[in-house]
């Protein structure tokens, strides 16, 4: 390491050291505001964007806010899914061009404001919202998925903008909604209002790893249908509700099969389980005093399950086509399909990609200890950026724990360590020659 990298890596340090408050106060303000997604009835992330476009102007920085609906080309995209409303959902984006932007290396930090609802409010030990700091955590809906990775990306331009440090190559820092829910629609409408680069980090909760890919998904639901109500004419019935465990089995070997009949990307080779899946919903009537006492005459399972990258949507929808039929013929049961959600594809980049070992070597050296990408657990919406045109995409955030869960936690000396990486990581990508 030169000098002159080593003494601006100094100063990056120091600067984080200085500013954990500034830091930590964003996050916490980020967690008091709810934003959470309604699918497919939007979201109410705007009060948030918007206290977060005011911090940007507060520090000097000029943020382009939007609505994601008023960007032309959004409604008639490929992508887009219909089923979501985009209406009032607005994006934050600060753009900083390169001195030499035309020869240099781009890149862009992207994260999703928006966050999944906090659930039965009871279930939690303080309020969804209370920012709390207790033994190093920051707690609240969103502060592992994804604000302190928000507040982490906007943590780097008050760190430029004090150091007077200046890029050869652009960046762009931006806050998206609707990525929640499989939606999206953020990032999209944000590739075409400021286009792509040659790079992008996203701050999803990866516990200090690096992903240099992820999953896919499909979700679908399941109805059974059989005979209903109750039995004063001595007919027989058929109850859905009887033949859930049978068809969860049937999920379980489907799982297996999955895992079994894959072929595994090598980012994924050292994964005991690739190709993950859950069941997120069962469903077979309402509770409630006044719902009538009664066999349903349905029964409903949603099946969320992982796909690989390079899989296909008309692969991933055929082979579970081909098994719902065979459970139908093996059972009699009378069982139906819906896809929910859009698709997700899958994600891979190349282990000796020049971002990759960018990535690699700050972390390596922020952290203390090797660290190598690997393949994340779970899927996210990087394989968007892939598709409108940025090639190379890294996935680095904080550690915490109960995203999607009650009690959410975000890691804090994580979260400032994330900083530390992504300011090396900015500051070594975008002073490189574009080829």
């Amino acid at each position: 390491m030169t000098a002159g990298k080593a003494a601006l890596h100094t100063r990056i340090d120091e600067w984080v050291e200085a500013n954990r408050e500034l830091v930590i106060a964003l996050v916490q303000e980020l967690v008091r505001i709810p934003s959470e997604t309604c699918p497919p009835n939007g979201g109410n992330e705007r009060e948030a964007q918007l206290f977060l476009a005011d911090w940007c102007r507060r520090r000097g920085l000029e943020p382009d806010v939007y609505d994601i609906s008023d960007v032309p080309g959004l409604d008639d995209h490929p992508l887009r899914y219909a089923p979501v409303e985009c209406e009032g959902r607005p994006n934050v984006a600060v753009q900083l061009p390169g001195r030499r932007a035309s020869s240099s290396r781009s890149l862009i930090l992207s994260g999703h404001i928006d966050t999944v609802p906090a659930g039965d409010v009871s279930d939690w030990s303080d309020s969804p919202t209370s920012g709390r700091v207790q033994d190093g955590r920051l707690h609240g809906r969103g502060a592992y998925d994804m604000k302190a990775g928000v507040a982490a990306n906007f943590a780097v331009l008050a760190l430029l903008q004090d150091l007077g440090i200046e890029l050869d190559g652009d960046l762009t820092v931006e806050s998206v909604v609707d990525e929640e829910f499989a939606g999206g629609h953020g990032t999209i409408a944000a590739r075409l209002r400021h286009g792509s680069a040659d790079a992008v980090l996203i701050p999803e909760p990866s516990n200090l790893t690096i992903y240099r890919a992820h999953r896919g998904l499909r979700t679908a639901r399941m109805t059974i249908r059989g005979t209903g109500g109750v039995t004063f004419a001595g007919d027989t019935l058929r109850p859905p509700v009887h033949e859930l465990p049978a068809l969860i089995h049937a999920i379980q070997e489907f799982g297996k099969l999955r895992n079994r009949c894959q072929s595994i990307p090598e980012a994924y080779a050292d994964s005991p389980e690739p190709a993950g899946w859950m069941i997120t919903k069962v469903r077979a009537n309402d509770w409630g005093d006044a719902v009538r006492l009664a066999v349903p005459d349905r029964a409903e399972v949603e099946l969320f399950w992982e796909t690989m990258p390079g899989e296909t949507q008309e692969q991933v929808e055929r082979q579970f086509e081909e098994w719902l039929e065979g459970v139908r013929k093996k059972t009699g049961m009378d069982v139906s399909h819906e896809y929910r959600l859009r698709w997700m594809a899958g994600y891979q980049l190349a282990p000796n990609h020049p971002f990759v070992l960018t990535a690699e070597e700050h972390a390596t050296a922020v952290r203390g200890e090797q660290r190598k990408a690997t393949g994340a657990p779970f899927p996210c919406d990087l394989f968007l950026f892939e598709k409108l045109g940025t090639p190379a995409g890294v996935i680095l955030g904080p550690s915490g724990n109960n995203a999607h869960a009650a009690d959410e936690w975000v890691d804090l000396e994580s979260t400032l360590e994330t900083v530390r990486t992504y300011a090396r990581i900015v500051c070594d990508w975008c002073n490189r020659p574009a080829n």
